[in-house]
């Protein structure tokens, strides 16, 4: 009979250990579920400062690749006028047409070129870039 009473007072007090612990760490692991009101989750400035730094880190690099899409297709559109300019069958009033044409796509992308400069943030920049096509 002792030998159960020192077992059952061995697992009572191992489940209120678990218990103590549970209810000390819990809190640590909260979710906040806040969808409407101001946040009040403290943050930790270490880690707010890394994820802005990853974001500036994207929204230079997507600039980067834009850039060069950007240039790639304005020498594209040069080439094109070039060819398009040294043919023989080709009225001249489709060459002027042509390159009026290119100088206007031209002068778009460079002024595209320069707002996606002036991007400051993700979603504008992922905006103006799917605007190169």
């Amino acid at each position: 009979m002792q030998s159960h009473m020192k077992t059952t007072t061995k697992t009572s007090s191992a489940a209120l250990a678990a218990l103590l612990t549970l209810t000390v760490a819990l809190p640590a692991f909260a979710i906040d579920v806040n969808l409407g009101g101001p946040k009040v989750v403290p943050t930790d400035k270490s880690a707010t400062s890394t994820a802005t730094s990853k974001v500036a880190q994207r929204i230079e690099k997507a600039k980067e690749k834009a850039k060069e899409e950007i240039t790639r297709r304005i020498a594209a559109l040069n080439d094109m006028n070039t060819k398009v300019q040294s043919m023989a069958k080709v009225t001249s009033e489709v060459k002027n047409s042509i390159t009026s044409t290119v100088q206007s796509q031209v002068s778009a992308l460079n002024n595209l070129a320069a707002k996606i400069d002036a991007d400051t943030d993700l979603e504008s920049l992922k905006t103006d870039i799917k605007s190169i096509t």
